[in-house]
């Protein structure tokens, strides 16, 4: 072990000794520097020779570690940063030689700690980008024949924090072209990787880049913009592909824009600016259901964005129209095509329209609702079995024919005043306990029934206190023949009634 040491520190004193003949000035014995190069790289060999002899990676490692080390603390300008390049590709080299995977990994962090001790400020930026692209290069080329070393993310690390920082101080308008660039050498190293199955990471850092130019280049939505189209590039390769980690990372797009648009684009800009965009991203998310069924997400996605849209672009009093009449299209499509996803979407979106509709009622809205409601409810009672599971008919009957009834109810609340209200929902309880016989729905009987008994508690706890003589007269007439006709239809016809009952 003594004697390895000391193999070792001879090889990294002799580099020194070398390095020192044309870098060091007081040392100075050969003034050219390309012969001081050749000299160098000379020493390079020797220590590959040397190493192929002992065949030991603690010698190899002292003496690296000794050349990497004088590189660090020398005053010789920006000679280091280019003695770099044969000091590695020897070290890989001998790595490669002995599968020495630990041996790289202390070359890869010495040459990136040793390039950021010396700094590459006095060199002119694409000179310094070439070098930094050779460090890069070297322990990439290594890392794609030996997948066991995971040199892959700290090579990333130390060449894009070198060259985002040079760029950045240097010519931050051209960022982003360097981002496209290194995006593009990632994607390439990528598909090098394939036949080693160890591609993954390269192409995240691929798309990863190719977002963070987009985030540089371009502003506001087209931000969102330039995402989507990546990530529907990336989600149609996994397809093609039939690479799911493709197609996970086109959805991780998917989610980066649609995060940007609603959190950034949608408080800052006018709603003329983004709706397009929006909207363009929602057919694209529907394209991407149809052609991967599974991913249902992108239905709901969707559905979710044309909301907000409707919800921003459609003038207050149409929003909760609006908003009823995309959720009745949702549920037409899924109860066409059998599918639940789509029927799921249009009952939230039903449920944002009701909740609208409760905020800022009108005759408009209320009137769609009604409608909407009890064609929901009819569907419900009327299609085959196979259109619905059993829990979902029942709870959608029970739901949809009771929000058409409220509905209702609060639509003649605002057209009828007075006595004729309590008249006016007498009628319409009459009506959806007549019309719940013929179509066979005891859910529309049941609703018929507890509006007359509103109709009962309304003429006894309002009416009799606050209308005058001549329509509370007439509202208990009305009233009194209303029920009498249902009591004469009860007794008339006793045992049907109780069995539909």
């Amino acid at each position: 072990m003594f004697a390895r040491g000391l193999l070792g520190g001879g090889w990294g004193a002799l580099y020194v000794t070398v390095y020192a003949m044309h870098a060091v000035e007081a040392a100075r014995v050969v003034p050219s520097p390309i012969a001081g190069g050749i000299l160098l790289l000379g020493v390079a060999v020797g220590m590959i020779v040397h190493s192929l002899r002992y065949r030991s990676q603690t010698v190899t490692g002292v003496a690296y570690f000794v050349g990497f080390a004088t590189l660090a603390i020398t005053q010789a300008g920006t000679l280091p940063l280019f003695a770099l390049v044969p000091l590695a590709i020897s070290l890989l080299y001998v790595a490669h030689r002995f599968s020495w995977e630990r041996l790289a990994l202390l070359g890869l962090l010495a040459t990136y700690s040793v390039c950021l001790l010396r700094g590459g400020s006095a060199l002119p930026l694409f000179q310094a980008q070439a070098l930094f692209a050779v460090y890069w290069l070297l322990f990439e080329v290594f890392d794609i024949l030996h997948p066991e070393a995971w040199l892959l993310p700290l090579n990333a690390a130390g060449f894009l924090g070198l060259s985002i920082s040079r760029w950045r101080s240097a010519a931050p308008e051209s960022l982003w072209l360097v981002l496209v660039v290194v995006a593009a050498a990632y994607l390439t190293s990528a598909v090098a990787r394939a036949r080693t199955g160890n591609w993954m990471g390269s192409l995240a850092i691929s798309a990863g880049l190719a977002a963070a130019a987009t985030f540089e280049k371009l502003d506001h939505q087209w931000v969102a913009a330039a995402l989507v189209v990546e990530g529907e590039l990336v989600y149609l390769a996994g397809m093609r592909l039939r690479a799911p980690y493709v197609r996970w990372l086109g959805d991780a797009l998917f989610a980066l824009a649609a995060g940007r648009l609603l959190s950034s684009d949608v408080a800052v800009l006018p709603v003329s600016a983004w709706a397009p965009m929006a909207a363009t991203d929602a057919a694209i998310f529907y394209i991407n259901r149809a052609l991967h069924p599974p991913d249902v997400f992108f239905g709901y996605a969707a559905s979710g964005l044309l909301a907000i849209v409707a919800g921003n672009l459609v003038a207050p009093p149409y929003r909760a129209a609006a908003l009823l009449l995309l959720a009745a299209g949702l549920f037409a499509f899924g109860w066409w095509r059998r599918l639940p996803d789509f029927r799921f979407q249009g009952y939230l979106m039903g449920i944002a329209g009701l909740i609208a509709v409760a905020l800022r009622p009108s005759d408009l809205s209320l009137s769609v609702a009604v409608a909407a409601n009890y064609w929901v409810s009819i569907c419900a009672l009327w299609s085959s079995p196979g259109r619905f599971a059993d829990e979902e008919r029942r709870s959608l009957r029970w739901s949809s024919s009771c929000a058409a009834t409220i509905c209702a109810a609060a639509l003649l609340w605002r057209q009828v005043s007075g006595s004729m209200l309590t008249v006016a929902w007498g009628i319409l309880g009459l009506a959806l306990l007549g019309s719940g016989f013929p179509l066979r729905d005891r859910i529309l009987r049941i609703s018929g029934l507890v509006l007359l008994l509103a109709c009962i508690l309304k003429l006894f706890a309002w009416d009799l206190r606050h209308l005058e003589t001549l329509p509370r007269i007439f509202s208990f007439i009305a009233l009194g023949l209303i029920l009498v006709g249902v009591s004469w239809v009860y007794t008339r016809f006793r045992e049907r009634v109780s069995k539909y009952l």
